[in-house]
């Protein structure tokens, strides 16, 4: 069956490089995830609760996600402290698009 779609643009829509997209490794539930931070501001932190609050999967599709990103070179994590304000402060840089996004948590309450 064939189906067709059009879509009206007007505001509020995200471009991105179709490379992750065509990816035949990738779960959609990587997609997604990818698609959602790519649709956030370049200046834009993530709170992890914040992202398993934003979809019905939880925080265990989500971060099997992440490492499933991970696991086929899309992203590299790094982790930092905040001293003051004693938070962990998770960055992740997307290798193949160049973006870095900060994930942000406290450790007492991942």
């Amino acid at each position: 069956m064939l189906c067709q779609f059009k879509q009206h643009k007007r505001k509020n829509y995200t471009v991105v490089d179709n490379t992750f997209i065509n990816d035949n490794n990738l779960s959609w539930k990587a997609k997604g995830i990818m698609l959602y931070l790519f649709s956030r501001p370049d200046d834009w932190q993530v709170y992890i609760k914040d992202l398993i609050n934003k979809a019905a999967d939880g925080e265990k599709a989500l971060r099997s996600g992440l490492k499933e990103l991970e696991k086929f070179g899309y992203l590299t994590r790094f982790v930092e402290r905040d001293k003051k304000e004693d938070l962990l402060k998770q960055s992740i840089k997307f290798l193949k698009f160049l973006k870095k996004i900060h994930f942000l948590f406290n450790p007492n309450n991942k």
